[in-house]
């Protein structure tokens, strides 16, 4: 069987120009001189040579310690040949290649006999290299990130994270053990940034091959937010971003009397209780709300009473709130009382004989008029809804 080519370094100098050696078609023993070696280097889809070594093409994954070219004349382009501590490659179609090897020396210097072997894919990379989200959220899911390798297949993949900084934790939400992992931070705090480098360890061919991407999360500081609900009932989830939460009830009205004439001595409806709460609270968390109805009117006969407004546990634990309605009017209406606030609970005001309904204690952050809970006026006036705000700020 043919022996392979055989390539002979010799004494050179520099001249700054292209290599170029023809080599037969066929195996042969024709040992050829290489004009320049160790200067040549990629640039503007060429190789180029210089006087020193100068970066090669896509990376090796290994420092290369020489290089050279001899020109393929069948194929009319240059090859690239390159030597490292782990061996001997060649460069085809941006792919490197490792290559069977054996030297010895002679008289005339160092020979190096190259055979082709199985490639190997050292050209590693991370994608994307970076992200960098914000958000209002404690927590954030990163896009996946992809470690690929040129050609071939990976033995194992291992993610972890290195130069943390900020608060939060870090970790692979999925995808772990595999070229294909979602990175995620959890704990952040508002108004802080939380970095980290995501490495991936590519074990391939008993080697080990590091990537990396650099991720940063900011967690922006949101603007106080308010939820008023005025019928109804419902669940009331805390929004991400925010810690303390302020929350503030109001019963319905009493419905004013109506005069027919007879009953001059029927007056205005009581106003709702009132009750408000401050709160710690976390993302996600839930609470159950109710909101009263205003009292409407009988014709010759007293108002109806307002219903009564509540807020209670949901997954968020705390006391109950109840602001009562006010009562209907019956000479003039009582006002409602309220219950479990830890900042206030204030009964409603009394309606007015023959005159106007009972207020009600004007919020903090809603219904600061007051126009909601409020008794109707003598004469037939029904009394207005309650309501039930809920106020979050950071």
């Amino acid at each position: 069987m043919p022996r392979p080519y055989t390539i002979r370094f010799g004494p050179w100098t520099p001249d700054l120009q292209d290599v170029a050696v023809e080599m037969p078609n066929q195996w042969s023993d024709t040992e050829l001189p290489v004009a320049d070696c160790q200067n040549v280097y990629w640039q503007d889809a060429a190789y180029r040579c210089l006087p020193g070594l100068a970066s090669i093409g896509p990376s090796l994954g290994t420092p290369i310690l020489d290089a050279f070219t001899w020109y393929d004349n069948t194929q009319q382009k240059e090859v690239l040949f390159a030597l490292t501590a782990n061996g001997a490659f060649t460069m085809i179609d941006q792919v490197w290649s490792a290559i069977s090897t054996e030297t010895n020396e002679s008289a005339v210097g160092l020979a190096l006999s190259v055979q082709l072997g199985l490639p190997q894919a050292l050209a590693t990379a991370m994608s994307p290299t970076s992200q960098s989200v914000s958000g209002t959220g404690s927590s954030n899911t990163f896009s996946a990130l992809s470690a690929v390798i040129g050609y071939g297949t990976a033995t194992s993949y291992s993610w972890s994270f290195t130069g943390i900084t900020g608060p939060g934790s870090w970790s692979i939400a999925s995808g772990a053990g595999t070229a294909t992992a979602t990175p995620e931070v959890t704990g952040s705090t508002s108004g802080s940034t939380s970095s980290a480098t995501c490495v991936c360890t590519i074990i391939f061919s008993g080697l080990a091959y590091g990537v990396s991407a650099t991720l940063s999360y900011t967690q922006n500081t949101p603007s106080p937010l308010l939820r008023a609900y005025t019928s109804g009932s419902g669940t009331e989830t805390v929004p991400p971003g925010y810690g303390t939460l302020v929350i503030e009830a109001w019963g319905g009205g009493g419905g004013g009397s109506v005069s027919d004439g007879t009953a001059s001595w029927l007056g205005g409806g009581g106003g709702g209780g009132y009750s408000r709460s401050s709160y710690s609270v976390g993302e996600g968390q839930t609470l159950n709300y109710q909101v009263g109805a205003g009292g409407g009117v009988n014709l010759h006969d007293n108002g109806i009473a307002g219903g009564a407004s509540s807020v209670s546990s949901g997954s968020l634990s705390i006391t109950t709130m109840t602001a009562n309605g006010g009562s209907g009017a019956s000479g003039s209406g009582i006002g409602g009382a309220a219950s479990g606030g830890n900042q206030a609970n204030a009964s409603g005001g009394n309606g007015v004989l023959a005159g106007a309904g009972g207020s009600t204690t004007a919020g903090v952050h809603a219904n600061t008029g007051p126009t909601n809970g409020v008794g109707g006026n003598y004469g037939g006036n029904a009394g207005t809804a309650g309501m039930v705000s809920f106020y979050y700020t950071a």
